[in-house]
């Protein structure tokens, strides 16, 4: 078999050069031919020799620089420029084990044009790896199929993914989307469009680099609010019974926070007694998800805060547009 194995870059040089050693060595002797195609959008051309890093003759490495193009042109690029039957995407933050490519070429027997595992953050430094946790938990995004999948099933929506090119939709596959969705969710829903489907086992994990500080985390959290918020005004319809909870406690605390600042007494009660029950859920799920390793709780407590704000601070901005100028 042929496999294309692409990869969408961005000033990520040291993570892409770790990337492609793990390619290097993984498990690949189902495969008659592999080729790496690399797009890079930086603004200038990396001059590192990444073709060291590759030792094994059966892989050809191709690298293409395209500077300022969005990550789904570039992907798409690539994606026709790509020769083989069975496309692997990756990212350059992705980290992946010895029989991650063995495991999807399997998967691919199911039928289904998209295959792929779990996502699962994960980190270096001691900041980083809370950061990871809080990403993985319950209490944050840790619920959707595509982090927490627990069987082989179908699925909306897959990270990364492997593509069998003949089950795939007409180009261009990747669609970059005014509502911030991401290419992923939109790639997955227009293969469902197709009559196909999408394949998920937890077995299969790609491992990614969780981010590294506070702001970064707000900011991806905020876009999360945003694209989730977003695709409710797309598809007219609330996705799913958990965000619905979510918003209405969101809405139902800030307005009984607003009428304590009124000085009405039971207002200032309920109030309190939501607060406390917030922090009391946040604690508990930050030490499962921790193990209960000090180190780790109140980092995790903090980010699960960050992420909450920050997502609904995102949710609230895309209605604000909406009702302002009639978009997102």
């Amino acid at each position: 078999m042929y496999v294309s194995i692409i990869i969408s870059s961005y000033k990520d040089e040291p993570y892409l050069r770790k990337l492609l050693k793990q390619i290097n060595s993984s498990n690949l002797e189902k495969f008659n031919y592999i080729e790496v195609l690399i797009g890079d959008a930086s603004e200038i051309r990396s001059d590192l020799d990444y073709g060291s890093v590759i030792s094994n003759e059966k892989i050809k490495l191709r690298f293409f620089h395209l500077p300022k193009l969005s990550r789904s042109h570039t992907l798409n690029f690539l994606i026709k420029e790509s020769k083989g039957e069975f496309i692997v995407r990756l990212d350059a933050r992705t980290r992946i084990r010895a029989n991650y490519f063995n495991k999807l070429h399997l998967l691919s027997f199911s039928g289904c044009a998209n295959v792929g595992g779990i996502m699962q953050p994960i980190g270096y430094s001691r900041k980083q790896k809370a950061i990871a946790r809080t990403m993985r938990s319950p209490f944050a995004f840790g619920w959707s199929d595509h982090r927490n999948a627990k069987t082989i099933k179908k699925t909306q929506s897959i990270y990364l993914g492997a593509f069998t090119k003949k089950l795939m939709p007409e180009m261009p596959w990747y669609e970059d989307s005014s509502y911030q969705i991401s290419e992923d969710s939109l790639l997955c829903k227009k293969i469902i469009r197709n009559g196909q489907c999408n394949m998920i086992d937890p077995a299969i994990k790609a491992y990614y680099l969780a981010r590294d500080n506070q702001m970064d985390l707000f900011k991806l959290s905020f876009g999360y609010g945003v694209a989730k918020m977003n695709a409710i005004f797309v598809d007219k319809k609330i996705i799913n019974l958990r965000f619905a909870t979510f918003l209405i406690a969101f809405l139902f605390t800030s307005i009984v926070f607003i009428n304590s600042l009124m000085n009405n007494p039971l207002s200032i009660k309920i109030f309190i007694t939501l607060i406390t029950f917030y922090f009391f859920m946040n604690f508990v799920f930050s030490g499962v998800v921790s193990s209960w390793k000090t180190k780790f709780v109140y980092r995790v407590m903090f980010y699960h805060t960050i992420v909450h704000f920050a997502y609904m601070y995102g949710v609230f901005h895309s209605i604000y547009l909406k009702v302002k100028h009639g978009k997102s």
